[in-house]
């Protein structure tokens, strides 16, 4: 799956706690979350997490530090 704005494909990063986040454009928000729940995976949403012009740009997925990053990656990847 791409960024809208980019065209550059989403990729899942891990923070330095071991925390795996996606952020990802409110636009694509419902979309990346209809994705993630058919495929069980187990996510939050925070909200706000960007805001442009004081109106909410970005959302962040995150997956805690347990998540299979290969396998949420290679859901993302088979969208195009």
């Amino acid at each position: 799956m791409n960024d809208a704005i980019s065209s550059e494909r989403m990729v899942i990063t891990v923070n330095g706690l071991g925390n795996a986040h996606l952020s990802v454009l409110l636009e694509q928000m419902e979309t990346v979350r209809q994705l993630l729940s058919s495929a069980n995976i187990l996510f939050s949403i925070e909200r706000n997490a960007l805001l442009m012009g004081g109106r909410e740009a970005c959302v962040i997925f995150n997956f805690g530090r347990s998540a299979d990053v290969q396998h949420i990656q290679s859901i993302l990847d088979s969208v195009d």
